[in-house]
């Protein structure tokens, strides 16, 4: 059985066998890595918020040295751990001021980046999320302005941001992409396809840790996701056009 290469800049190996290509998937993968593309990058939902509700405690453990020490936790306060409340009523609950409760920036952002290699033609289509929590709370460490508050929140909204999905689609009939799937079932294959299919579970999640641990994703795909939700921000009027 010849064996070929996909391509010139890579090292994968592919074999040829009744006119049809196989190709080892994880391998193309992590050999190609820096040659794969970005073709669209997309925020499908966001929350922008400084007033949802809660848990009490990430509302006291921003609280001053002093009122804690005026509001210790223990008894009600204690029991109240992860009840949900607003800002409004965690100062009243605490009969503090509403000043002294910090309004932190709540984030949340879902998406999907459609990134591509050539020669054999393959996408691959991630679904993402900055946080898997309801949202991520920022909380300002220095006093920025309005303007400036939300960006730097939104660029600091992604530190546990997870690649949750993947899908694939392969159309080229003599094309054929294998995985070792483990020592029960060994090689699978995904069959071309004309549409975005959903990658099987276990090569799923191989690939959402490779991509996450990678310093393309890290460094380049991470960049425009945050990008994105900056617009997203913009056009949905939380920020100001500059």
């Amino acid at each position: 059985m010849p064996v070929t290469q996909t391509d010139v800049n890579t090292q994968t190996i592919a074999k040829s066998t009744n006119n049809n290509t196989i190709i080892d998937l994880l391998a193309l993968i992590t050999d190609t890595m820096p040659q794969w593309k970005v073709h669209r990058c997309q925020v499908t939902d966001g929350v922008i918020s400084q007033h949802l509700p809660m848990k009490f405690i990430y509302h006291y453990e921003y609280l001053s040295d002093l009122l804690k020490l005026q509001h210790p936790l223990n008894g009600q306060l204690l029991a109240s751990f992860d009840r949900l409340l607003t800002r409004e009523q965690f100062a009243q609950m605490l009969g503090i001021h509403l000043h002294q409760v910090v309004n932190p920036w709540q984030i949340k952002f879902a998406g999907k980046l459609v990134v591509f290699y050539q020669h054999p033609d393959i996408a691959l289509r991630l679904h993402w999320v900055n946080t898997i929590k309801t949202f991520e709370p920022i909380y300002l460490q220095s006093k920025l302005s309005q303007a400036e508050s939300l960006p730097y929140a939104i660029d600091n909204a992604f530190t546990n941001w997870q690649i949750t999905g993947v899908e694939i689609i392969q159309k080229n009939p003599q094309v054929e992409l294998v995985y070792d799937s483990d020592d029960t079932n060994g090689t699978q294959s995904i069959l071309p396809s004309t549409q975005f299919v959903p990658v099987p579970t276990p090569l799923a999640h191989w690939m959402m840790a490779y991509f996450q641990s990678n310093a393309v994703i890290a460094n380049e795909w991470l960049a425009l996701i945050k990008s994105e939700a900056q617009s997203y921000a913009q056009t949905q009027h939380f920020i100001a056009d500059p």
